[in-house]
Formats: C-alpha cells, sequence, structure tokens
C-alpha cells in the first residue's frame, strides 16, 4: 500500500513530480527571487508559479538559491542574479505559470544540447554509475570492500553475539 503525501501541497514532495521538471538554469545563475502579493489580481501566475514550478527548478538545480519575497513589492517580479554581478528582472503581471517559466528559460535556461552533455558528463563522473561506463562491480572503485570471490572478507564480531555465545 502506498501512502498519500500529506499536506496542503504533498504532491509537490513527490519524486515523480519533482523529476518532472525540465528547467535546468546556466551554471552562472547564483539567485531567483520572486516578489508578489497575496491578495492582488495580476499576481496569481506567478503565485501559481511559485507553488507548481519552483519545486522542480530546485530540484533540477541544487546551487540555486531560490526565494520568495511576498506582499512588499506592488508589482510581480522575478529576479535573475548571475555571478558576474548582472541581474535581470521579469515583469510577470497578469502573465500565467506557464509563461513565466517559457520566459526564464529563454533568459537563464540551458539549451537542449547543454543539457544533453552536462548529463552525459555526470554520468561519467558520478562513482554510483559503475555498472555504466565499463567497471562490472562497485569493488573496483577505489576506497570500496573488495569483492568476497577475490579477497575473503574479515569475520565481523559484534558485542552482542559474543554475549550468547558466553551463556
Amino acid at each position: 500500500m502506498r501512502l498519500k503525501p500529506k499536506g496542503k501541497y504533498g504532491f509537490r514532495r513527490t519524486l515523480e513530480y519533482l523529476n518532472g521538471g525540465t528547467t535546468y538554469l546556466k551554471e552562472n545563475v547564483k539567485t531567483i527571487s520572486v516578489h508578489y502579493r497575496t491578495n492582488s489580481r495580476g499576481h496569481e501566475g506567478l503565485q501559481r508559479f511559485w507553488h507548481e514550478k519552483v519545486p522542480q527548478i530546485q530540484y533540477k538545480n541544487p546551487k540555486v538559491q531560490i526565494f520568495s519575497q511576498k506582499n512588499e513589492d506592488p508589482i510581480p517580479l522575478v529576479k535573475v542574479y548571475f555571478g558576474n554581478g548582472t541581474r535581470t528582472k521579469l515583469d510577470v503581471e497578469g502573465k500565467p505559470c506557464d509563461k513565466i517559466l517559457d520566459e526564464l528559460e529563454g533568459i537563464a535556461g540551458k539549451t537542449g544540447e547543454q543539457v544533453s552533455g552536462d548529463q552525459k558528463l555526470s554520468l561519467l563522473t558520478n562513482p554510483a554509475n559503475f555498472g555504466l561506463i565499463g567497471r562490472k562491480c562497485i569493488c573496483e572503485i577505489p576506497g570500496q570492500v573488495p569483492c568476497p570471490a577475490k579477497v575473503p572478507l574479515p569475520k565481523a564480531v559484534h558485542a552482542f553475539h559474543e554475549k550468547e555465545e558466553k551463556s
């Protein structure tokens, strides 16, 4: 039996939902700030963007800081800060969630070729992918326990086993 995620927006914590995002940001994007009001017309699309799309963007881009400021600015804005000190403002008043995501991808998103190249590189550099890059076993990676077929494992003695044998 599979448990349902609890809470008002529990679906946002499921891996299926987080993996559904396709937005990869460029390497020089450092921070994204989202400014909206909770009870104003024209801010609904940005509120929906914050609740639906931002968790997926954060999951796919863990090095980017994303935060919101509620009820401080009269105009809904998305600000993108780059590593070289430049910043860009997106005026998103009255725009739907998907249009906001398209504009963000146009300014700060990677292209399809950049994403596929990064995924290939991560496959080769991630030591957890030992079966995909020519290694047959995890024991071939330095620092791992050797295979019992090649080197016998030391006998593990635990304190609770010793107590049972003595009594």
